[in-house]
């Protein structure tokens, strides 16, 4: 005896979701994301450009904003002590592990930092090759990658209990922080290693100090001011293989790599521009003999008026 099997046919559409607890759980869903974004408003509010930076083309909230950000919405943290690593190499790397409170949710967060790190890189003087030395990790300051580590972990661990990690600067922009203002890390090639934030904005205040002087001495002449450039940046190597070799300067100076060239440059400018000098301030002194506050020098009172003439024979030479 063979027992029938029932064959159920195919539908072309799925049933409809009448489920209730799933349609409050589309509701709470939909309010979550408005808060997200009123969450995102507010970082933005609470923040300046000074507390970001431009990490590698995306926007990074720095340990100063992640402050700010944490008193506003009252999040509470404790971070351990860190953990040191050694590695063959000589490199080494730190990390702190935190727990990050907002009511009653609490997360763990990490914050790790590496002398591997582009930005931590010492260069020394360039070698036979005109190539730059990178100098070992004992050159680098134990103390700058510790702290990078630490507010490493007060970054992500704000960012992430509120839910506002991996912003884009268009949505940085919209509240009102200007991705120009913000500080800037660039990573390059790997023998480059990283431009830190604190090296761009000297970079940009050189820029600044360049075009300044370039218009205290030339106006508005665009051609004096890029043969001035190219005169004052064209050099001669002493090593390498274009020894003796006379190198063409640069016609604009924002295309100099070496931001220590560009400090140099500035410092050539300023020296043959030198800034005006403030108008001083007549000083205010009290007249030995009338008492009254008077400019230095400006006292009528018959006591402080020189006498009508004064021949040189009348000057006594003690």
């Amino acid at each position: 005896m063979t027992k029938e099997i029932e064959v159920i046919p195919e539908v072309d559409t799925l049933p409809i979701l009448t489920n209730e607890g799933l349609l409050q759980l589309a509701e709470r869903a939909e309010k979550q994301v408005e808060a997200i974004k009123k969450i995102k408003g507010i970082v933005l509010k609470v923040t300046n450009p000074q507390d970001w930076v431009d990490q590698n083309g995306k926007p990074y909230l720095q340990a100063s904003g992640g402050e700010k950000v944490a008193r506003v919405f009252g999040i509470s943290w404790t971070i351990g002590e860190p953990t040191f690593e050694v590695e063959p190499d000589g490199h080494y790397q730190y990390t702190y592990k935190g727990v990050f409170s907002l009511g009653g949710v609490a997360i763990e967060a990490i914050g790790t930092r590496s002398s591997k790190d582009g930005f931590f890189k010492k260069y020394g003087p360039k070698d036979s090759d005109g190539e730059r030395v990178v100098l070992p990790p004992s050159e680098i300051d134990k103390g700058d990658v510790k702290k990078s580590a630490y507010t490493n972990c007060i970054g992500n661990g704000v960012t992430r209990l509120l839910g506002i990690r991996n912003l884009t600067w268009e949505e940085v922009q919209s509240g009102g922080i200007e991705r120009s203002k913000t500080g800037k890390v660039e990573y390059r090639k790997e023998s480059d290693g990283a431009v830190s934030s604190d090296q761009t904005l000297k970079r940009q205040e050189h820029n600044r100090r360049i075009k300044e002087a370039l218009i205290r001495l030339y106006g508005n002449d665009k051609k004096a001011m890029a043969d001035k450039v190219i005169e004052l940046t064209t050099w001669t190597p002493t090593k390498g293989p274009n020894k003796d070799i006379e190198q063409k300067g640069h016609a604009n100076y924002e295309s100099i790599k070496s931001d220590q060239s560009v400090a140099i440059l500035c410092s050539k400018l300023e020296k043959l521009s030198p800034l005006p000098k403030p108008e001083q301030q007549p000083e205010e002194v009290t007249c030995s003999e009338c008492r009254k506050s008077i400019t230095k020098g400006a006292c009528t009172c018959p006591e402080q008026q020189p006498p009508d003439t004064l021949d040189d024979t009348e000057v006594p030479f003690e």
